[in-house]
């Protein structure tokens, strides 16, 4: 804070040109009026920064079809080729995923009370996934936490909002720390925490059990193996949508699928989804020989079934009329995965779908 000031008090006051080189987005847009996005040597873009980052943001980094990048190009600088304006674009960013998913929850909430948020330890991508179903129902954005600490920029949204409950999921424990931090909290909100250390089953059963007796799930469940990462994103707005819990699970063994059997037998679950490569698996047969539907989503590869999911969710929300009015695009490269643990929250808030 102290360079920057410097930086601005040298701008200010006494007129000079600072060049700044940096890989911050926010730091760029705060000190600039003008960038330059260099790529491998060459100058990518050049104008005000506000465009740039906004650009940089998109595509920095990534690669794909000469084709695809310009569409993207298009849609991130406001260009459409068609001369359409029945489109807007906007970009979520931060500096981390504790700041992208801040931001997705400003967005989502706004001015608005927000009565309940739900904290989901960034350690592990289904703390946030099985949380989406709770997420939703209480109509709370998802922000992820450190395992150790929360993160000054989501401990500013807590503090802003106060909300009356606080549902902390984090499959490998709940730190002291962490809950130290919360019981300290002047209004004392509700604490409701989720933990099942090294029981990746265990901890979508307790969720779960939970929502049962809060009346929130309807007659259909959906079940991943806990590999299929990013198929698991694109599954979050279908629960959050259509008040389904969400089973990971660690292995395909007898042992699992007995377990996950006599948990959806219990909570009389009529229909179960099953997506990505948990569709091809015995445990499919087994459910059916119950008497539960199976409705098996895959494709060929991981694109394709991420788009079937969409799908799914696009038309479970035209069954009750509720056409989704918010496309939310996200990369699909595994190392992102972290930026996209508020999505399923986000698009349940907004009425949007993520592809």
């Amino acid at each position: 804070k102290k360079c920057e000031d410097r930086i601005n008090e040298l701008i200010e006051k006494h007129s000079v040109t600072v060049l700044i080189v940096s890989h911050s987005n926010d730091q760029i847009a705060r000190l600039c009026n003008k960038a330059i996005w260099i790529e491998k040597g060459h100058t990518r873009m050049m104008g005000d920064a506000e465009t740039v980052c906004r650009v940089y943001g998109g595509l920095g980094g990534r690669t794909g079809s000469v084709e695809s990048e310009q569409r993207v190009f298009n849609a991130l600088c406001g260009i459409d080729p068609d001369n359409s304006d029945n489109c807007n674009y906007s970009i979520i960013s931060g500096d981390n995923c504790y700041g992208t998913a801040t931001r997705a929850a400003i967005l989502s909430t706004g001015a608005n009370p927000v009565d309940t948020v739900v904290l989901t330890c960034s350690n592990v991508h289904i703390n946030a996934i099985i949380a989406s179903g709770i997420a939703s129902h209480y109509h709370a954005p998802i922000l992820p936490i450190k395992t150790d600490c929360i993160p000054d920029i989501v401990e500013q949204f807590v503090m802003n909002k106060k909300p009356t409950r606080i549902v902390l999921v984090d499959r490998d424990g709940i730190d002291e720390e962490v809950l130290n931090q919360l019981q300290t909290l002047a209004w004392h909100p509700e604490v409701i925490a989720f933990a099942n250390p090294n029981d990746t089953l265990g901890l979508s059963a307790d969720l779960c059990d939970y929502g049962s007796k809060q009346n929130i799930w309807h007659d259909t469940a959906i079940v991943l193996k806990f590999q299929d990462n990013i198929e698991s994103f694109a599954a979050a707005p279908l629960a959050s949508r259509g008040g389904m819990p969400i089973f990971f699970l660690a292995e395909c063994s007898q042992e699992q699928f007995f377990s996950l059997s006599r948990t959806l037998e219990k909570y009389h679950f009529k229909n179960v989804i099953a997506i990505g490569s948990i569709a091809e698996s015995e445990l499919c047969t087994e459910l059916e020989s119950k008497d539960m539907k199976v409705i098996k989503i895959a494709g060929s590869s991981t694109s394709e079934t991420c788009l079937k999911v969409t799908l799914a969710a696009y038309h479970e929300a035209a069954k009750h009329n509720e056409l989704p009015i918010e496309l939310c695009l996200s990369s699909q490269t595994l190392g992102q995965w972290p930026e996209l643990l508020a999505c399923g929250s986000y698009c349940a808030l907004v009425d949007g779908i993520l592809l």
